[in-house]
């Protein structure tokens, strides 16, 4: 399942840029 860790690590880089 690397497609849910990277939707995972989107979601936390999305978070750290705003």
């Amino acid at each position: 399942s690397i497609r849910k860790r990277l939707r995972a690590i989107n979601e936390s880089r999305a978070l750290k840029r705003k």
